[in-house]
């Protein structure tokens, strides 16, 4: 959430702020929001759910389904731990909405980047939570989204990622 403000009233008094906010990495202490002023071109199959590959911490590879509704990003705990993601070092977290209507535990850790194509945002707070879904290995929401020009054309099966 950006701000206690934007936490839901009746849970902001459990809420904890974590003092960390996501960036953009650039290759030089410049001024730059991204890597690359490169577009990332994303092929889907139209009515099918849009599956990213996508890279944490420069070394773990993920299938993340992107998703549009999710306010953050989850990954599973076996990804991250192939990232070298230290989990017990995380803050426990609540969620809701991941598999139902019911609160879920997650794991909240930081990451030092995520990579989709040229697609990258720095040091970043992620849930860590297993899905239990065979095909992928969490969601990429609005707080690696946000950051970019987002164009999504079900008609062909695209989604443009540019940077702002």
């Amino acid at each position: 959430a950006e701000g206690l403000q934007s936490v839901p009233e009746r849970y902001r008094e459990r809420a904890t702020p974590l003092g960390l906010t996501n960036s953009p990495v650039s290759s030089t202490p410049a001024v730059s929001t991204t890597t690359s002023s490169a577009e990332t071109v994303i092929r889907f199959t139209p009515g099918k759910h849009i599956v990213v590959d996508a890279r944490i911490n420069g070394t773990a590879s993920a299938k993340l389904y992107l998703d549009t509704g999710a306010g953050g990003t989850l990954i599973s705990p076996r990804v991250l731990a192939a990232a070298g993601v230290p989990l017990s070092r995380g803050r426990r977290g609540v969620t809701r909405g991941v598999a139902s209507d019911t609160n879920v535990d997650v794991m909240m850790v930081s990451i030092d980047s995520l990579e989709v194509g040229e697609a990258k945002v720095g040091r970043m707070v992620v849930s860590s939570y297993d899905m239990s879904m065979s095909e992928v290995d969490g969601l990429l929401g609005q707080d690696f989204l946000a950051k970019f020009n987002v164009n999504i054309d079900p008609t062909n099966g695209v989604v443009k990622l540019t940077p702002k």
